[in-house]
């Protein structure tokens, strides 16, 4: 800007220098006393600038290094003097910057981290019936959903909230309402939404870690078996340190035809019922599709339609017949899934690892015999090739 303020000067003097040159007369020097005082004006706009721009830069320069200072200095003790650290042996520039950078570390990572290592207290032992899954959920959009009006903020209830919390309440699922929201806020409207009590524990923002700007729950922190809880979220960057357990919805909008609650239900006390050992093996699965609930209703429609296809295996079947079975199935284009009963299923295993074209996908039924084994479970792992060969194996 000053130098823009020179230019001007100086083709303002050419211009005055030139009228006066050529005419000499009395409107030129009319002009010129016009012009001077305006460029005068603008000048002194300029150097306050400029002083106002240099004070600025010189206030920043001075409130770095007594920061620097400040945060590099070493500790004092009751009687004034430096308490010596692993820092006292460097020069006493590198002193001062070694020191400011543990410390501004530090402060990082008390912002990051939660204020409590251990959320949850630990599970209950007998004679009191801890349930063996651990249900964590986001209140926010998958709840309830705020909504502004002309009288202020509301928070409307999605349809099956009551029933939801029913279904899948101790003794099947210990829940968690882990939020985003702070706790002044989710707290009065928990007393509303669950006056009987189905939530076992509350947790706010303020015992999450903030990595990147984003509110993160660390599941590490819930002094609960991993491999056992469920994280049901509209976020996903919420759970990003452990995105296996995390079972992501579609956020709720307000729509008051929504099912979403209901079809939730029946699939966590599907897993509740089968006595999975591990959910994140289940969770992972379902996490490739954009909607998981609503797979979850097309592999119950397929199971229907093939139950009309279904053929009775006699106990004294041989093994022979039962491949041919097998391959009759495996043959047919209108089925999608093959239901096999576990047992039956390992009678076959070698038949089913040779195939090398796609299968239909193979769900394996728990019978009463051979009880669900999550180590064995072979669920869609091929389905009209979207998986490789080895999976099978």
């Amino acid at each position: 800007m000053l130098m823009e303020a020179r230019k001007m000067k100086i083709e303002l003097g050419s211009l005055s220098c030139l009228s006066v040159g050529q005419d000499g007369g009395e409107d030129d020097d009319e002009t010129e006393a016009e012009l001077v005082p305006c460029f005068m004006e603008a000048l002194h706009v300029f150097e306050t600038m400029r002083v106002f721009v240099y004070g600025h830069d010189i206030t920043e320069i001075h409130f770095s290094l007594v920061w620097f200072y400040r945060l590099g200095s070493p500790c004092k003790d009751n009687d004034g003097c430096d308490i010596t650290d692993k820092f006292v042996d460097m020069s006493l520039p590198m002193q001062f910057y070694h020191r400011a950078s543990s410390r501004l570390c530090c402060y990082i990572n008390v912002s990051h981290d939660p204020k409590c290592k251990k959320l949850l207290p630990d599970p209950l032992s007998y004679p009191l019936t801890q349930p063996k899954y651990t249900l964590v959920i986001e209140l926010r959009d998958v709840l309830i959903h705020p909504d502004w009006t002309f009288k202020g903020w509301r928070f409307k209830k999605r349809p099956g909230v009551d029933r939801f919390l029913k279904k899948v309440a101790a003794p099947m699922f210990e829940i968690v309402i882990f939020t985003s929201d702070d706790g002044s806020v989710a707290f009065p409207v928990l007393d509303q939404l669950d006056p009987k009590g189905f939530i076992t524990y509350r947790l706010a923002r303020d015992v999450a870690c903030q990595l990147e700007g984003h509110c993160v729950k660390d599941l590490r922190y819930l002094n609960r078996d991993l491999s056992r809880v469920i994280v049901v979220d509209c976020n996903k960057d919420s759970v990003r340190l452990q995105p296996r357990n995390l079972l992501l919805l579609s956020p709720w909008k307000g729509n008051d035809n929504d099912q979403t609650l209901d079809n939730l239900a029946n699939f966590l006390r599907k897993i509740a019922s089968e006595q999975v050992e591990d959910v994140r093996d289940v969770l992972s699965f379902y996490s490739q599709y954009k909607e998981p609930l609503q797979e979850l209703k097309n592999i119950i429609h397929f199971q229907r339609k093939s139950y009309q296809d279904k053929e009775q295996i006699k106990e004294n079947t041989s093994v022979s017949e039962i491949e041919d079975c097998f391959k009759r199935f495996v043959k047919r284009d209108d089925i999608d899934i093959i239901l096999i009963n576990q047992n039956v299923a390992e009678m076959i295993r070698h038949v089913i690892d040779s195939h090398t074209q796609p299968l239909p996908a193979i769900l394996e039924i728990p019978s009463k015999d051979h009880p669900y084994d999550a180590s064995k479970d072979s669920i869609l792992r091929r389905a009209r090739g979207m998986f490789n060969p080895e999976d099978l194996k």
